[in-house]
């Protein structure tokens, strides 16, 4: 499969990689990135070991959408500046929703991995926290990625606080409580506890995915964001 994600290598430099097969990426760099080599099996849908990660843990996210019985979990680790994240929502996120979430196969789990090449990126996860307070997390994070979408830069977009509480604005956000909640940091160990989950299961690139059984007797990982047919066959698999 083609993807489209960033990478970070043992100096720390990040790359974006658009429509590269993740083989030719890992030959590209070698093994000076330790995270693609990672991303060459995940990407090929090879299951992680049972019991190797917790269920529990790993849906403990507080973004969800879908029933808690689903027999499906989808976790998605994004970053809200990252412009393949947006991909990924544009894209697939929709058709996940009709075929899977609202037919109550799958439960959807956002969870946050702001990566540091995205000034904004761990402010606007803190504005979704601030905005479930409302029950508008999702309202917002559809805001976020459509004005990124609005200005036109196919890239990563480039904003700013004024911009995060206009749209929040915009949103229908009571503008008072989202301030002063976004200000204090509120939800900044929130954010940095997902960050680290993501990095501790190997993930240091955005969109990053598991899709799972909720008995964990079968836990797929997929790095970068995929056409719509790479997720639909992987849930379709393990619903048999």
């Amino acid at each position: 499969d083609e993807g489209a994600f960033y990478s970070r290598n043992a100096a720390g430099d990040w790359t974006a990689y658009v429509g590269a097969s993740l083989a030719s990426v890992v030959t590209m760099i070698g093994a000076n990135a330790s995270f693609v080599v990672k991303v060459e099996n995940q990407t090929t849908n090879t299951p992680i070991e049972t019991g190797t990660i917790s269920i529990s843990e790993l849906t403990n996210g507080s973004m969800k959408l879908g029933p808690d019985n689903s027999s499906i979990v989808i976790v998605e680790f994004s970053d809200m500046q990252c412009p393949f994240c947006r991909k990924f929502w544009y894209q697939s996120l929709a058709n996940i929703k009709t075929e899977y979430i609202q037919t109550g196969k799958v439960q959807f789990i956002f969870r946050h991995l702001p990566l540091d090449v995205h000034p904004m990126a761990e402010k606007s996860a803190e504005a979704l926290l601030c905005a479930k307070e409302e029950d508008k997390e999702w309202e917002m994070h559809d805001k976020i990625y459509l004005e990124q979408i609005r200005i036109g830069a196919l890239g990563t977009v480039m904003y700013g606080s004024y911009e995060l509480l206009k749209w929040a604005n915009e949103t229908g956000l009571n503008m008072t409580s989202f301030q002063t909640c976004l200000t204090s940091g509120k939800y900044t160990d929130e954010v940095a506890f997902d960050k680290q989950y993501a990095e501790k299961l190997g993930f240091s690139a955005t969109p990053s995915f598991i899709i799972a059984k909720r008995d964990g007797s079968n836990i797929v990982p997929i790095v970068g964001t995929q056409m719509y047919a790479t997720y639909n066959a992987t849930i379709n698999e393990l619903l048999k």
